[in-house]
């Protein structure tokens, strides 16, 4: 009976190594990771933290901590996929209602393939657009060159007047602080201190139209002193102005 359980115990060894559980030859509470099968060795190698070949309680419980902290840490990624996949529909959601409504504001209007013409369905009306324009009130000479350039339209006399602007130039000479606009067939010049002071072509025509034939004119009194383009002072020294394009 004694020398077969040695023949056993040697086969046991050769076959899981020395200090295999169970053995009686190696009596310890520490597992030897040559008693391991063959298969896990490499597995509990990785737990070995001293590097001693034995797995004492601190590998265990550090090897269960590692298995915790990998557990809270897939758990959360699991949570962030949810949440990008629940946001990834509500993007998918908008992008289809967006285009549903573009398609029905779409139906709003027709387009005429024979003429191009798109009309506001239902009324026959071509639809309309209008440039963004700004209106204030002002002295020309007094605007900002930024303003300036943007110039599009001048009305004068509560509306009896109107010019579209096509371009404008400001004077450099410190001792004539006038800018002069271009209209269509005509330009109009303004000053700082009298405002608008002269005018050329068909410009000049249509302000003496509304104003009268001596509406440049100078009213000389009797003691010297002049009423200088009386007609036109209080009526075009503030104009109102329009101007457009990007801010």
């Amino acid at each position: 009976m004694f020398t077969t359980s040695i023949a056993e115990d040697k086969v046991a060894i050769n076959e899981y190594g020395e200090g295999y559980p169970g053995s009686n030859i190696h009596n310890s509470s520490n597992i030897r990771i040559s008693s391991l099968p063959q298969q896990i060795r490499e597995f509990a190698s990785k737990l070995d933290i001293d590097g001693d070949g034995d797995l004492n309680h601190s590998d265990v419980a550090m090897a269960l901590y590692h298995l915790e902290t990998k557990k809270k840490e897939n758990k959360n990624l699991r949570n962030i996929i949810v949440v990008f996949s629940v946001l990834s529909v509500l993007l998918v959601a908008c992008i289809f209602g967006a285009s549903m409504t573009a398609a029905r504001l779409s139906q709003e209007v027709h387009v005429n393939a024979a003429n191009g013409f798109a009309y506001v369905k239902g009324s026959g009306e071509v639809m309309k657009t209008e440039r963004a324009m700004v209106w204030e009130q002002g002295g020309i000479a007094e605007l900002p060159t930024k303003t300036l350039n943007r110039l599009a339209e001048i009305v004068l006399a509560e509306g009896d007047v109107r010019f579209k602007i096509k371009g404008s130039a400001r004077s450099r000479d410190p001792l004539n602080d006038s800018v002069i606009l271009l209209v269509e067939g005509g330009t109009l010049t303004w000053d700082r201190v009298e405002g608008l002071v002269d005018a050329t072509g068909h410009a000049k025509t249509l302000l003496e139209n509304t104003f009268g034939k001596d509406a440049f004119e100078v009213d000389v009194h009797v003691d010297g002193t002049n009423n200088s383009r009386r007609n036109l002072l209080n009526a075009c020294y503030e104009p109102y102005f329009g101007y457009g394009g990007s801010y």
